[in-house]
């Protein structure tokens, strides 16, 4: 639940930031729309902040540090990491894939998620770039830097696509030093074949549309990839 509240905060902060270019980009979201109140979505985010804080004190003094960092974290990045060239993206794939870290270090094993945690990274950071392209009209229109609008959407699509590559081949360097099991292999392999179609879509046309139908479709391998993950442990 505290994991819950952290992320929460962090899409309702983005929310909040994101409001010029969402009225570009995507005017029927909640905040541009009107359908929210700015001032209901800051009092959210404040009772998620503090959810997560007294939450996170239930476990123990490491674990209120980590929800208080990383709380700040994603404060830095919707206010100034957002706009930058892979270093907000980077940020959000390790905070992704540390979150499974939370549930491990409670029952005593910190490190048991090292190949899980690594994949999830690989895969945000993957799906971070791809959206940079979904956006680049909006992103333009108010000036914020990001790989799609300072490289291009061409060359964004190709960074997608080796991050694509790199995730495909890390799910198969898991399989082999992480000793998962041969369900995992069957469920990665979907994921895999969702990711390589979407790599594809990008670089052929790296247009909005074709990252939109390749972010839908990752969002489809990132089940099947939880489920990929649940199954990983050898009975």
């Amino acid at each position: 639940i505290a994991m819950w509240a952290v992320t929460s905060f962090g899409y309702i902060t983005n929310d909040l930031c994101d409001v010029a270019i969402d009225r570009v980009n995507k005017p029927d979201r909640p905040l541009p729309s009107g359908r929210v109140r700015r001032s209901t979505a800051l009092a959210a985010a404040g009772a998620l902040a503090a959810l997560a804080i007294g939450l996170a004190a239930l476990i123990d003094g490491l674990a209120l540090l980590a929800a208080c960092f990383t709380l700040a974290l994603l404060l830095v990045y919707n206010l100034r990491l957002k706009g930058t060239v892979l270093w907000g993206n980077a940020l959000v794939a390790v905070l992704s894939g540390s979150a499974l870290g939370v549930g491990s270090y409670t029952v005593g094993r910190p490190w048991a998620p090292f190949w899980p945690g690594a994949l999830v990274a690989c895969f945000i950071l993957a799906r971070e770039v791809l959206k940079t392209i979904e956006d680049v009209v909006g992103d333009r229109s108010v000036g914020l830097r990001t790989i799609a609008t300072a490289w291009g959407p061409q060359r964004a699509g190709w960074a997608f696509a080796l991050l694509a590559l790199a995730c495909i081949g890390l799910s198969w360097v898991a399989y082999r030093q992480g000793g998962f099991s041969n369900a995992y292999l069957v469920f990665s392999a979907s994921v895999n074949g969702l990711l390589a179609y979407s790599a594809w879509l990008v670089v052929r046309s790296p247009s909005p549309t074709h990252a939109r139908v390749g972010l839908r479709l990752t969002k489809i391998g990132y089940a099947l990839g939880l489920v990929a993950l649940l199954l990983a442990r050898r009975p």
